[in-house]
């Protein structure tokens, strides 16, 4: 094989190796501009599906939230109603009292009249009606405790009451504030997930495969043609052999 045969085969290997490493680079370059896009795709999707968990997630912390509130406000309404039936018990208790004291004295003042009486005493003068206005003011007074006894005993049944609305208030205000509190870092973290997906899917938009294969194609054409032209000029002196 002569010199100018050597040299036509070795620019035509060199031209056949610039055409493969051109077509290698723009299919590599194709590949991987298209593998990024779809990562950042399927990343963006990702998001999306952690931002609807976290949406969905702050719906349920919030319906729990009310219904554990509900619970507390229907728990302190059944304590006060049973309260106030203690003050209510309290009072007509009191009542049946005054009423028990009310005949006793009357009682009383019947027999002192009657003893009175039978004695010849004018019950309506003198010492014997003292007794009976003593016995009087004695029936009012016993009358006035019990009352005072059993509003006492009524108002603090009514302060259990009221006492166990206020618990129960305080109870579901926390209830709803902690669920809220939560549903809101929830849906931040949603909102900050959908942003991420936005972002994602904007740089991946960004990206055109077939560009970049363009791009390589543009960056090693000069070199293919230099190949070529190589490999020309050797055929040509060669004579075209």
């Amino acid at each position: 094989m002569s010199g100018v045969s050597v040299a036509t085969s070795v620019a035509g290997l060199g031209f056949v190796s610039q055409v493969g490493g051109a077509a290698t680079g723009l299919i590599g370059s194709y590949n991987s501009a298209q593998s990024q896009k779809s990562s950042l795709g399927f990343q963006a999707n990702m998001a999306r599906i952690n931002a609807d968990i976290a949406n969905n997630n702050a719906n349920t912390v919030e319906a729990f939230g009310k219904t554990n509130a509900d619970m507390a406000l229907a728990t302190g309404e059944f304590n006060s109603s049973i309260a106030e039936l203690g003050a209510q018990s309290a009072l007509a208790a009191g009542q049946n009292q005054i009423a028990t004291q009310t005949m006793k004295a009357g009682q009383v003042k019947s027999s002192q009249r009657a003893a009175m009486a039978a004695n010849g005493v004018d019950i309506n003068q003198g010492s014997a009606a003292e007794v009976q206005d003593t016995t009087d003011i004695i029936k009012e007074i016993d009358t006035r405790t019990l009352q005072v006894n059993a509003l006492q005993a009524a108002w603090g049944y009514r302060a259990q009451g009221l006492e166990a609305k206020m618990q129960a208030s305080n109870q579901a205000f926390n209830a709803q504030a902690q669920a809220t509190m939560q549903a809101n870092n929830l849906r931040t973290g949603a909102v900050g997930d959908q942003a991420q997906a936005a972002m994602k899917d904007v740089t991946a938009s960004s990206i055109k495969p077939a560009w970049g294969a363009a791009t390589s194609l543009l960056t090693s054409a000069p070199l293919v043609a230099e190949s070529w032209f190589k490999y020309a000029d050797a055929r040509s002196a060669s004579g075209g052999k």
